[in-house]
C-alpha cells in the first residue's frame, strides 16, 4: 500500500487492480491463491467503466492496474506524459 507520509509505493505491500480483460478465473485464483491483495473491477463493481475512469480510481487507491489493453493504455499514457 501507499505511505501517506512519503507517497512511495512498497511492492511487497502493493495492491494490484485487475482490469475486466484480465479476470480470467485461473489468473485472479492463482493471483489469490498466493496471497497477493488483488482487487478485480467486479469486486468493487467498476465493470463496463472507461479505461480513463478506471485509471483515475487504481490512482485515487494508490494501487497498480493490470491490463491486457495495451493499445489504449499506451495511448492513456502517452496523454497523461504530454499533459505533464
Amino acid at each position: 500500500m501507499r505511505n501517506l507520509t512519503t507517497g512511495n509505493v512498497n511492492p511487497a505491500s502493493a495492491q494490484l487492480d485487475i482490469d475486466e480483460d484480465a479476470m480470467r478465473n485461473t489468473f485472479v485464483s492463482a493471483l489469490r491463491d498466493a496471497n497477493l491483495d488483488i482487487v478485480t473491477v467486479a469486486d468493487v463493481n467498476r465493470l463496463g467503466l472507461s479505461d480513463e475512469d478506471q485509471l483515475a480510481w487504481t490512482t485515487e487507491q494508490g494501487s497498480a492496474l493490470y491490463s491486457f489493453n495495451v493499445r489504449d493504455f499506451s495511448r492513456l499514457h502517452t496523454k497523461i506524459l504530454t499533459m505533464g
